[in-house]
């Protein structure tokens, strides 16, 4: 078996960051899984817990803009999960992309009506839909889920979400604001307290400084073996949730308006159109700007999605004469699409209007 692997990895390649999330699909069962090797025959996977699923088994596999018929051709455990090899049967990416855009049209075109409340609720919306997929909760009429624990909702803080963002690697769970989310007993947190150590003392000795430098994001690394399978889960899902909002955005706008110019963008999109790659290599932004634009952008998205939370909470709405979050959230977008534009020379600015709507 170790053989078999060991030749596999020849000419697969290893996927960076830790493997992509995943949907598989077979009968009326859909899973969670993460992909973590790919060649032009077929994907190396892991699943999150225990599947049901034999050899031979043809399946559909979803991974970001690819759809793909598999078949399993082995199935090994994995720590708590387990390993699977799918061979490649037939891309299925061409034909599904043509139906969810013509499917969504219609949907889009109310969403650039409605531009600023769309901007201000996206990054829930499209951070929900991407831990759903890590996690494998999309909901599904008349299938069978995987095990999944009953734990209650997670709505993290912006600061929590920073946090999970500036710490990838195995020092994320001795942050103590992630060991409490986590539930982690005393012996938990001593145990990762030794091993960042351990790790920290290792890069110091190859004259490193950074205990992040060298380790494996946090999703790859053996120690989450040291979880319970519901903390597994747990971290897992405030992975998910804590991604860029204007990485989700940009995942968008590449999805849905893949030939839009940077106005077309600005126009549907606000201020975070402009921290874009496609808008600021048409507008011919120097690095200084785009780090000062991606820095407005990530603080209004960040705030407003917190505004907007607040919003969509039982108690969200304003009732005792104060200001209505919805409302700020709004202000905070808006407000940031002029601070955008500030950013920009009087020949960015005037490139920018006279561009096709």
């Amino acid at each position: 078996m170790k053989r078999g692997y060991e030749r596999r990895n020849f000419f697969r390649a290893a996927v960076p960051g830790g493997g992509h999330a995943a949907t598989l699909q077979w009968d009326k069962t859909r899973a969670g899984l993460r992909v973590v090797e790919e060649s032009a025959g077929g994907f190396s996977a892991i699943s999150v817990g225990v599947l049901e699923i034999e050899r031979g088994t043809v399946a559909k596999l979803r991974c970001g803009e690819r759809f793909a018929e598999v078949r399993v051709t082995h199935v090994q455990r994995h720590g708590t999960g387990q390993r699977l090899g799918l061979e490649l049967i037939r891309d299925l990416t061409a034909e599904d992309m043509t139906t969810r855009r013509n499917s969504s049209k219609s949907t889009w075109l109310m969403v650039g009506m409605a531009a600023t409340a769309m901007i201000a609720a996206m990054p829930m919306f499209l951070r929900d839909r991407d831990r759903a997929a890590i996690l494998a909760i999309v909901p599904f009429m008349g299938s069978e889920q995987p095990w999944r624990p009953k734990l209650p909702p997670l709505v993290l803080k912006k600061e929590t979400r920073q946090t999970i963002r500036e710490h990838t690697g195995l020092d994320l769970l001795v942050q103590p604001e992630i060991a409490r989310l986590l539930g982690l007993s005393d012996l938990q947190r001593a145990e990762f307290q030794e091993l960042v150590t351990e790790q920290n003392a290792r890069l110091n000795k190859n004259g490193k400084t950074s205990a992040n430098e060298l380790s494996v994001p946090i999703a790859e690394s053996p120690a989450t073996q040291l979880l319970t399978p519901e903390q597994q889960w747990r971290l897992m899902e405030m992975v998910g949730q804590s991604v860029s909002p204007l990485k989700l955005i940009e995942r968008t706008a590449q999805r849905t308006w893949p030939r839009a110019n940077a106005r077309q963008l600005f126009d549907r999109l606000g201020a975070a159109a402009l921290a874009l790659p496609s808008a600021a290599k048409e507008l011919h932004l120097r690095p200084e700007q785009r780090e000062q634009i991606a820095a407005i952008v990530e603080l209004a998205l960040d705030t407003s999605e917190d505004l907007f939370q607040q919003a969509a909470s039982p108690r969200g709405g304003a009732t005792d004469g104060s200001s209505d979050p919805a409302t700020d959230a709004n202000a905070v977008l808006e407000q940031a699409r002029q601070d955008v534009l500030a950013v920009l020379s009087s020949d960015q600015a005037h490139l920018l209007e006279s561009m096709p709507r």
